[in-house]
């Protein structure tokens, strides 16, 4: 008697319209990561959180101060901009601070 054979699917390939991934391997929204975890930590905490290697650099945290001084309107601007921007993969970050003095 010979064994049951399970059919198993294919794995599908990449959808049709899906990116081809860059030849450098970077993603362009990549920068936005650790500053919008940090905002969301700060937020959430009601206080910035201290640098923690792998998760939130000084200079991350120096954006995270620049957007909690600004009005909660700004905030958010920034927050859903960079929130795009890692949810795709084709836009830049946008670390500046909306209405941040240069």
């Amino acid at each position: 008697m010979r064994p049951a054979v399970r059919h198993v699917p294919r794995v599908p390939g990449r959808p049709a319209r899906t990116p081809r991934p860059r030849p450098s391997g970077t993603y362009p929204a990549s920068p936005a990561r650790g500053p919008l975890n940090g905002w969301l930590t700060a937020t959430a905490e009601g206080t910035p959180p201290a640098p923690a290697p792998g998760r939130f650099s000084a200079e991350d945290l120096a954006v995270v101060r620049q957007v909690l001084a600004r009005p909660r309107a700004d905030q958010l601007a920034w927050y859903e901009a960079n929130r795009k921007a890692l949810s795709g993969c084709t836009e830049p970050p946008r670390l500046d601070v909306p209405g941040a003095a240069r």
